[in-house]
């Protein structure tokens, strides 16, 4: 018997069958350098679509510049009637709310408040009625100083804040 090695008897024979080994290694089922093109058209399609879906649609949370005034008695939370005059009686920065006491006194009684006081501001809020987060202090009316100043501690920078919104 000859064997395997007579399958490559012939010169030619063995040329052909070399060439055809080359072509079966060197086979490509695509080209790279066309697979890479559409990897970066679809890429930059995909980063198009983000941007103009990013720019159509709603934040993710609303934020709220309101001040608000709650009075805690008997157990219950009310809040006191919404006025645009408490921005004239109420600002606030990173550190402290200032309250000019002699007005937002005299909005007190006007409001019947008798029980603790809280201001609550600042802040944001999702979709109505799915969670809202701001900054809040507790007015202390027996200080004798025309302004008050009142220290709170800034939850904006706290992760759980970041959190919320990012949700």
């Amino acid at each position: 018997m000859l064997g395997p090695a007579a399958a490559f008897a012939g010169e030619k024979d063995f040329a052909e069958m070399k060439k055809r080994i080359r072509k079966i290694a060197g086979f490509r089922p695509y080209r790279k350098k066309l697979c890479a093109g559409l990897a970066a058209i679809l890429a930059a399609a995909i980063c198009m679509a983000l941007l103009i879906l990013h720019n159509f649609s709603y934040a993710r949370y609303i934020g709220s510049e309101d001040i608000l005034v709650y009075e805690f008695s008997d157990g219950d939370a009310s809040l006191l009637d919404y006025d645009n005059s408490l921005y004239q009686m109420i600002s606030y920065d990173d550190s402290y709310v200032y309250v000019n006491r002699e007005e937002f006194d005299d909005f007190l009684h006007r409001n019947h408040a008798e029980g603790e006081i809280y201001i609550v501001f600042g802040g944001c809020y999702k979709m109505p009625g799915l969670g809202s987060a701001a900054e809040s202090c507790f007015y202390e009316s027996n200080s004798k100083d025309k302004v008050l100043r009142i220290p709170y501690e800034n939850t904006s920078t706290h992760w759980r804040y970041w959190l919320f919104k990012l949700l």
